[in-house]
């Protein structure tokens, strides 16, 4: 069995590498409810938690960023590196 930091450096390197793919890529709201859903269930394996447990609080404690929160972080980066692309009202 991996002990805990092990698992949870193969879900940033492995999950979260691919969410942040998707979100960059191919981000439409259906995918992303999809993905957020895998994204508990993977949680809940790795934790050996219940099917029905709540995950809030887990990811906080593992410091992890669940799928609405790293769209924000993904869309907010792309903006800033790229303001060529956008107009502005000035």
């Amino acid at each position: 069995m991996l002990i805990p930091d092990s698992l949870k450096g193969a879900y940033f390197v492995y999950f979260q590498s691919l969410l942040q793919f998707e979100i960059i890529f191919c981000s439409s709201t259906t995918n992303l409810h999809k993905a957020h859903i895998e994204q508990k269930i993977k949680m809940r394996v790795m934790l050996g938690l219940r099917q029905r447990t709540f995950c809030r609080q887990k990811f906080k404690n593992l410091q992890t960023v669940t799928v609405p929160k790293l769209y924000i972080l993904e869309k907010v980066v792309f903006l800033i590196k790229n303001p060529d692309k956008f107009q502005t009202n000035v």
